[in-house]
């Protein structure tokens, strides 16, 4: 696992995994899921994009859940967001799309991966 920042882990650690509305960051993060899909203005999907990365792992399970129903531009979006948020659950999503049909989620799932630290084995 990616190491957090400081402040993150403080926030987190507050109770602040929901909004000011009271709805969960899970919530928001599907909402800015939704807004994505069919989206044509490059800068309102860029700023949705934004949003959805400030979730930070909060967003890996409802961009998990609804990566398959996204239309083919929101879908390599998710997939490069996904890469790009430091939790466990990521790695294992990532190489089942290294196996897609589709040449473009291959390449943002390669390049998701290689941000992942590697780990080197040092026997003693």
């Amino acid at each position: 696992m990616r190491p957090w920042p400081v402040a993150a882990l403080l926030l987190l650690a507050a109770g602040c995994h929901k909004t000011s509305g009271g709805e969960t960051i899970e919530a928001q993060a599907q909402a800015h899921i939704d807004a994505l899909n069919g989206q044509l203005d490059d800068q309102k999907q860029s700023d949705e994009l934004r949003a959805l990365y400030g979730c930070g792992p909060y967003a890996v399970t409802p961009i998990q859940d609804t990566l398959k129903d996204q239309d083919y531009r929101a879908r390599t979006q998710l997939i490069n967001v996904l890469g790009a948020i430091p939790d466990d659950r990521v790695e294992g999503t990532l190489l089942q799309l290294v196996r897609s049909r589709r040449k473009e989620d291959r390449r943002q799932a390669c390049y998701g991966l290689s941000l992942f630290p590697k780990v080197e084995l040092h026997q003693q």
